[in-house]
């Protein structure tokens, strides 16, 4: 019986907390293009047309054996 009461006063009071929010989520700006994204290839790009198509990199790794990684960000902001 106080299970049942517990079970209903509960029912009650969480009635009254479903919330909701709207929100549009569109894409201020596509920084990249797809197709310039699928074009990078792994140990295989040009760093001349990868700086031209994305820019200079967020960060830049050199190793002993003369392996770099550059590291990008794409960033598009969205209305919530």
């Amino acid at each position: 019986m106080i299970r049942a009461i517990t079970v209903f006063t509960l029912g009650l009071l969480l009635n009254g907390c479903l919330v909701t929010v709207e929100s549009d989520s569109d894409s201020v700006q596509q920084v990249w293009s797809e197709s310039d994204v699928s074009r990078l290839k792994l140990g295989l790009s040009d760093g001349d047309w990868v700086r031209s198509s994305f820019g200079d990199p967020v960060t830049k790794l050199n190793y002993a054996d003369g392996t770099e990684i550059w590291k990008y960000r794409n960033i598009s902001e969205k209305d919530t």
